[in-house]
C-alpha cells in the first residue's frame, strides 16, 4: 500500500507540474487581405500638361490641382490578350484561382483619347487611398501594375508628393526616367514632339518626348509585382502614379489607346477584440466609473476607477458576478474574453440632527435672563433661558438593503450645556420621545457614545439628548456680562456615526450650530 501511495502521490505531482506549465490559451490574431483596385474611386489631376514641375524636374501638380474621379477607358483587344506573366495576369484579371477577388479595371481620365492626345501622348497622375487599421501587425502588401501604352513610375506615401525618386518605374528607354522624359512645347517638332504632334501641341504644355517611352509590346504589356510592404503604415496611405502614354504612329484613338490597371494585395493581422461592459449598482450613478464601456484587444490590462457619488458609499467591484476586494475602488481587468465590471454602492444613512424645545418644536436661537447676586448689582446669575429646555434630536434611517449590525454615535455637547436628567438620552421608534423605546448603550458626559445594534432595513429611529443651559460658572462680573454680550461665541453640538454591516462601515456627521444667545440683565429697562 505504501509504494502504491507513492507512486499515485509522484503521478500527481507530476501532473501538476505538467498543467503549471501549459500556457495560458491566447487567441490567435485575425487575418485580414485587403484588396485596392483601379476602378473609379481613384482621383486623376486634370491638368497633368499644364507645365508645373520642380526644381528637380519632376512633375508636379499644383497645390490647387483639381482631381477628378477617374472613368472607365476603351479596351484595346490586344489588351488583356497580351498581358504577362500569366500568374500575376490572372490575379490581376481575378481568373482561375483568383475568382473571388474583384478584378482590377481599366481606367483612364476619359473614356477613350482624343485626336490630340494620340499624337502629343498624355501625362496622367493617379492617386488612390489606402487605410490600414491602427492595430495592423505583420504587413505584407503586393503591387501589381502596368499601363498601356506605355509607361509608368509610382510612389507610395513620399515625403514631398510626386517628386523624389519614385519607389518604381517601368517602360522607360534608357538613359530616360520621371525627369528628362518630357518637353516643353514651343511650337516646333525640335523640342522633341513625335511626327505631326505640333499641330495639337499647347505652348508651354509637357508632353512626352519622342523616343523617351518604349512602344515594344513586350515593354507595356509586362506586368511587375513591387513589395510595397516597407512602405506603407498604419492609418492613411497613399498610392501616387504617374501614367505615361506615348504617341506612336499612325496616331489615331483607336491605335494608340491608354490606360491603367493595378492592383494591390495587402496582408496583415489585429488582434481579437472583447468588451468590457462598465455599470454601476444601482445603474446610471454620476460621475460614472471610467473608462466607459469599450473594446479592448485581447491581453490588454484595463484598470476601472469608481468615483464617491453623492447621496451614496461605495462598497465594492465585481468581476463578471465574483466580488473583488471591498471598499477599494479600482479594479484591474485582462480582456482574454467579454468581461462585465460592476461598481456597487449602497445609498448614504439617514442622518439628521436638529434642536428643538421640550415641545420637540424646532427652534434656531434662544434668550437667556440674568439677575444680580446682591443690591450692588456687580455679580450676575442665569435666571432664566427661553425656551427653558433643549432636545438635540438625531434622526437615523437604515437606507441600506440590509440590518446595520452596529451603529455607534459619537455626540459633542457644546460646553455652555448640560444633560438634564436622570435618563438623558434616549431612543425611540417614533418622533418626541413616542413609539417603542429602544435599547441602547450609552456613555454620558459632554461627549460620550450611543450604540444601537441591529437595526432593521428601512427602520427609522430618533434619539433624544435632553439638554439644559448652563454655563460652567455660578456668577459673573458686570464686565464679563457685557463683554460676553458682544464676544460670545455661536454653540456648536456635533454628532458623527459609525454603522457596520457585515465587513461594511459608512461614517457620517452632522452639526447644529446655535447663534449667540440674548443676553438680557435684569439691571437694565427693558
Amino acid at each position: 500500500m505504501m509504494k502504491n501511495r507513492v507512486c499515485i502521490l509522484l503521478i500527481t505531482a507530476l501532473m501538476l507540474s505538467v498543467f503549471a506549465a501549459l500556457p495560458i490559451p491566447v487567441h490567435a490574431p485575425i487575418a485580414h487581405t485587403d484588396i485596392y483596385k483601379s476602378d473609379t474611386t481613384d482621383q486623376w489631376w486634370a491638368g497633368a500638361n499644364s507645365g508645373h514641375k520642380d526644381a528637380s524636374n519632376y512633375i508636379v501638380p499644383p497645390s490647387g490641382a483639381v482631381w477628378s474621379p477617374a472613368v472607365f477607358c476603351w479596351e484595346h483587344s490586344s489588351w488583356n490578350t497580351l498581358l504577362n506573366p500569366a500568374a500575376y495576369k490572372n490575379r490581376l484579371l481575378s481568373l482561375p484561382p483568383y475568382q473571388s477577388e474583384p478584378a482590377a479595371d481599366w481606367i483612364w481620365k476619359r473614356y477613350q483619347v482624343t485626336l490630340a492626345e494620340s499624337y502629343t501622348g498624355d501625362i496622367v497622375f493617379f492617386k488612390k487611398q489606402i487605410n490600414i487599421p491602427a492595430d495592423a501587425t505583420g504587413i505584407t502588401a503586393d503591387l501589381l501594375i502596368m499601363t498601356a501604352d506605355n509607361a509608368y513610375y509610382f510612389y507610395v506615401n513620399p515625403l514631398t508628393d510626386w517628386s523624389g525618386i519614385p519607389n518604381g518605374k517601368a517602360g522607360f528607354v534608357n538613359p530616360y526616367g520621371p525627369t528628362n522624359f518630357y518637353y516643353i512645347a514651343n511650337g516646333n517638332n525640335a523640342s522633341g514632339g513625335g511626327t505631326g504632334s505640333v499641330n495639337f501641341e499647347t505652348l508651354g504644355n509637357l508632353y512626352p518626348k519622342d523616343a523617351t517611352i518604349s512602344t515594344a509590346v513586350g515593354e507595356w504589356s509586362s506586368i511587375e509585382s513591387w513589395n510595397i510592404a516597407g512602405l506603407l503604415t498604419t492609418g492613411q496611405n497613399w498610392l501616387q502614379i504617374v501614367a505615361i502614354n506615348e504617341h506612336a504612329p499612325p496616331e489615331t484613338p483607336a491605335q494608340n489607346p491608354a490606360g491603367l490597371i493595378y492592383k494591390v494585395i495587402i496582408s496583415y493581422q489585429t488582434p481579437i477584440y472583447y468588451d468590457l461592459t462598465v455599470q454601476t449598482d444601482p445603474s446610471g450613478l454620476t460621475p460614472a466609473p471610467t473608462p466607459a464601456s469599450a473594446s479592448y484587444a485581447e491581453g490588454t490590462s484595463v484598470t476601472e476607477t469608481a468615483y464617491d457619488v453623492s447621496g451614496y458609499v461605495f462598497r465594492y467591484w465585481d468581476l463578471d458576478g465574483v466580488t473583488q476586494t471591498m471598499y477599494v475602488k479600482t479594479v484591474t481587468v485582462t480582456m482574454n474574453s467579454d468581461h462585465t465590471v460592476t461598481a456597487h454602492y449602497w445609498p448614504e444613512l439617514g442622518f439628521e440632527t436638529f434642536m428643538t424645545d421640550s415641545s420637540f418644536c424646532l427652534i434656531d436661537g434662544f434668550d437667556t435672563v440674568w439677575t444680580p447676586q446682591s443690591m450692588k448689582k456687580d455679580t450676575f446669575k442665569l435666571a432664566s433661558t427661553n425656551p427653558g429646555q433643549f432636545m438635540h434630536n438625531i434622526v437615523i434611517e437604515n437606507t441600506w438593503p440590509d440590518t446595520i449590525d452596529t451603529l455607534t454615535v459619537d455626540y459633542d455637547i457644546d460646553p455652555d450645556f448640560i444633560l438634564k436628567g436622570a435618563d438623558p438620552i434616549q431612543v425611540h421608534t417614533g418622533y418626541g420621545k413616542t413609539g417603542t423605546r429602544i435599547d441602547a448603550t450609552v456613555t454620558y458626559g459632554q461627549t460620550g457614545t450611543i450604540t444601537i445594534t441591529n437595526i432593521a432595513e428601512d427602520a427609522k429611529l430618533y434619539v433624544t439628548l435632553h439638554l439644559e443651559y448652563g454655563p460652567a460658572r455660578d456668577y459673573f462680573s458686570k464686565a464679563e456680562m457685557d463683554n460676553w454680550k458682544t464676544d460670545h461665541e455661536p454653540n456648536i453640538f456635533t454628532a458623527g456615526y459609525t454603522a457596520t454591516s457585515d465587513s461594511f462601515t459608512a461614517t457620517g456627521t452632522s452639526t447644529i450650530t446655535l447663534p449667540d444667545p440674548l443676553i438680557i440683565l435684569a439691571v437694565e429697562e427693558q
